[in-house]
């Protein structure tokens, strides 16, 4: 599921700063397809995904433990995408 979820987020991410028209948050026929990628990667339909989330929804224990573990994966993702101070 932590997978899954680091996918959407950066699918999302991503939406949110391309700048092309076609990509607007408000293109739902748009969005569907950019996830319908992220769950074809991961080998699960929309409603299985759908039905975790609703399970973890009625779980917020095991919820929050996979959102920590898909903050860290993110965090550490910016990380290694910021730019390295130049030893002076």
């Amino acid at each position: 599921m932590a997978d899954v979820l680091v996918d959407i987020h950066l699918t999302e991410a991503t939406l949110k700063i391309v700048n092309d028209s076609s990509a607007r948050l408000d293109d739902t026929t748009y969005l569907r397809s950019r996830f319908a990628e992220v769950f074809e990667k991961h080998d699960i339909k929309p409603g299985e995904f759908a039905s975790s989330l609703n399970y973890y929804m009625l779980h917020i224990d095991d919820l929050d433990k996979i959102y920590t573990e898909v903050i860290n994966r993110l965090t550490e993702l910016e990380a290694t995408l910021q730019p390295k101070p130049v030893a002076g």
